[in-house]
């Protein structure tokens, strides 16, 4: 999920919304009407939700689209408390790039404390170590975000155990996922429950409220971002 902070130079290209009225503005971009754009970037001091993830194979049993469908619930739940603009879901891959922009992008990724860590130990059943891609943590969440999505049935019909199929001593090669996984599952689905995800989506969904409010306050990322460039080209 990224957070974009924008500047006053493109900021009617962007938006972000909402002043306290009698009916409630839409958070979602498009479900906002063209007159109340201007009253969404005013509310949102130009800050928007860009949730992106990818569409792939997640076990027997949770969605294909489960990156993406967590991160556009955080959104949604998260901006009700701190108001931002959110961006229509993006499904994407990744270009590495460098150029002058008159925005800045700023990427969210929870961190946990020594108390959430704790609570979740206490409800975590299967092995830690191996809990990963669709596994009891991620099935977990889509259960308290998307219940309906999940065939908890299903679970067990495929192995997400690692199978160790390929070691090569000190080498990288792109088919290491499939040859640890050719399930696209690592983990145990089944051990998952509600209560573990609903602990893991108020802990993210709080931190990300914290993180709208320290983007929306921040002045220097734009200041030292206009820097770097002016010294590129002055080079």
């Amino acid at each position: 999920m990224s957070i974009l902070k924008i500047s006053a130079l493109i900021a009617l290209l962007f938006l972000a919304a909402f002043q306290l009225r009698a009916q409630e503005l839409h958070a979602r971009w498009d479900e906002l009407t063209a007159s109340d754009w201007p009253k969404a970037l005013d509310r949102s001091g130009q800050t928007c939700i860009l949730p992106i993830g990818i569409l792939e194979k997640h076990g027997p049993h949770v969605p294909i689209g489960s990156d993406l469908i967590q991160v556009r619930e955080w959104a949604a739940r998260a901006t009700k408390k701190e108001y931002a603009v959110v961006f229509p879901d993006y499904f994407y891959g990744q270009i590495n790039e460098e150029k002058r922009r008159d925005y800045a992008v700023f990427f969210f990724e929870p961190g946990s404390d020594s108390t959430y860590t704790r609570q979740l130990s206490a409800l975590h059943k299967s092995d830690p170590a191996g809990d990963q891609h669709a596994g009891e943590r991620e099935t977990s969440s889509l259960l308290y975000l998307r219940p309906d999505l999940v065939e908890m049935d299903s679970a067990s019909n495929e192995s997400g155990a690692n199978q160790h199929r390929l070691k090569i001593p000190n080498i990288y090669t792109a088919i290491w996922w499939y040859a640890s996984y050719p399930n696209h599952y690592a983990g145990d689905g089944s051990k998952a429950t509600r209560a573990e995800g609903q602990l893991v989506n108020e802990h993210y969904i709080g931190q990300l409220v914290e993180a709208l409010r320290a983007v929306k306050a921040d002045t220097k990322t734009l200041e030292l971002q206009k820097e770097y460039f002016d010294r590129v080209k002055e080079k």
